[in-house]
């Protein structure tokens, strides 16, 4: 309904639609804009370098099933060093960083037009269900429809950025 509304203001003169109906048509749209799901689409990065070399491992070889564990080995920090540091420097845990960064990279594969179950493939989820459901808790959409313009169509990606 937002989309369709933006387009319609987009499109045609005030004089067309009409003076009453322009301004409800904007009201509406901004109280839409008020109570939509917030997503965060950048990928915070810390400033420690304990903590961004490790996030920069994650970057070059993002997997769904790569654990705090498996990485601070690599940064010369323990686990509970790592993961205060995750919730002092970027308010959230690596789990929830994780997630982040597993979604920009779905939004950068889509934009090439790589079809989602490939993208979950990539991402090492063992189902596009798995995908589907940590997509859809982040942004409150399903891959299909963040992702991609037409829903049924994974050939046209609809970048939200």
């Amino acid at each position: 309904m937002l989309s369709e509304l933006v387009r319609r203001i987009a499109t045609q003169t005030t004089e067309k639609i009409g003076e009453q109906t322009y301004s409800a048509m904007c009201t509406l749209i901004s109280s839409e804009v008020r109570q939509a799901k917030k997503v965060a689409l950048g990928l915070p990065m810390p400033e420690d370098k304990r903590l961004r070399h490790l996030c920069d491992l994650f970057i070059q070889s993002p997997l769904q099933t790569t654990t705090l564990s498996a990485l601070v080995g690599q940064v010369g920090a323990s686990e509970s060093t790592v993961a205060r540091l995750f919730r002092q420097e970027l308010q959230m845990t690596f789990r929830q960083w994780k997630h982040q960064a597993l979604l920009s990279k779905a939004i950068d594969m889509a934009a090439v037009r790589v079809p989602t179950g490939i993208i979950a493939q990539e991402l090492g989820y063992a189902t596009h269900s798995a995908f589907s459901y940590m997509v859809t808790s982040l942004v409150g959409k399903p891959p299909k429809a963040f992702l991609y313009q037409d829903k049924n169509d994974d050939s046209t990606p609809k970048m939200n950025k």
